[in-house]
């Protein structure tokens, strides 16, 4: 337990029942119950980053087409996912819909600038 951190402490104490037998804790149980509780984390936070790069077309617009801000975007969840033993091969299927997304929003925005007040 001392080298967990406070927040894995925690996560952990939760199921204190399942290490603690008459009061000691056994150190087999405890190393399952960590290892299932990172799994857990683990699998969600992939799937979390999956939705984040299927949602890139929403991102492009909510940063304002701004591709600097979208490119760092993605390396960030691809090293993320990448330090998770997960890859992702379909960028450029999710590059071109991100292409005829923002084209829609951007012709859009300035068809909304040209109206007249």
């Amino acid at each position: 337990m001392n080298s967990l951190s406070p927040a894995g402490k925690a996560k952990v104490s939760a199921w204190r029942q399942q290490f603690t037998f008459n009061r000691l804790k056994s150190g087999v149980a405890l190393l399952k119950v960590i290892v299932r509780e990172s799994q857990l984390d683990t699998s969600a936070t992939i799937s979390t980053m999956r939705t984040q790069l299927s949602s890139l077309d929403s991102y492009v617009r909510r940063v304002g087409c701004d591709i600097d801000k979208l490119n760092q975007h993605v390396k960030e969840l691809a090293q993320e996912l990448y330090a998770r033993g997960e890859t992702t091969n379909d960028l450029l299927n999710k590059r071109s819909k991100i292409s005829s997304s923002s084209h829609a929003w951007i012709e859009k925005r300035m068809h909304m600038r040209k109206a007249p007040i």
